[in-house]
């Protein structure tokens, strides 16, 4: 929302709404927003990884480069991160457009569920 309005489009508030806390920029829905650590922290927990420090867009883009795996894993991981990306965007957007509230457990449910569909259609970007 904050890129729309300093490109004079204004489509509401700036105001971040998914979190309801500071305003609604990339950086802070996919890194620092309260939902975003917690799903980070369930991406660590459920791959067996490291903690995901992520302060940009670019660090979760690179997270696979900085484990120590094998080139499988790490594009498994990647995939994850890419689909746990696509699922708080999504959730941005069904916040905002459809009034629904963010739901953690659902959050994680979809997180799994589209992870191995993407893999085994091979319709990750990796």
């Amino acid at each position: 929302m904050a890129a729309l309005i300093r490109r004079n489009i204004h489509g509401g508030s700036e105001a971040y709404r998914l979190g309801r806390e500071g305003l609604e920029q990339c950086e802070h829905l996919f890194t620092s927003c309260h939902i975003a650590m917690m799903v980070w922290d369930f991406i660590s927990r459920w791959c067996n990884i490291p903690y995901i420090y992520a302060f940009s867009v670019k660090d979760l883009i690179e997270v696979s480069k900085h484990i120590k795996a094998s080139k499988e894993r790490k594009k498994a991981i990647q995939a994850v991160v890419f689909t746990a990306t696509w699922n708080i965007w999504k959730a941005r957007n069904e916040a905002i457009f459809m009034n629904n509230l963010v739901s953690i457990s659902k959050n994680k449910e979809n997180i799994k569920a589209l992870t191995f569909l993407w893999i085994k259609n091979n319709l990750v970007p990796i």
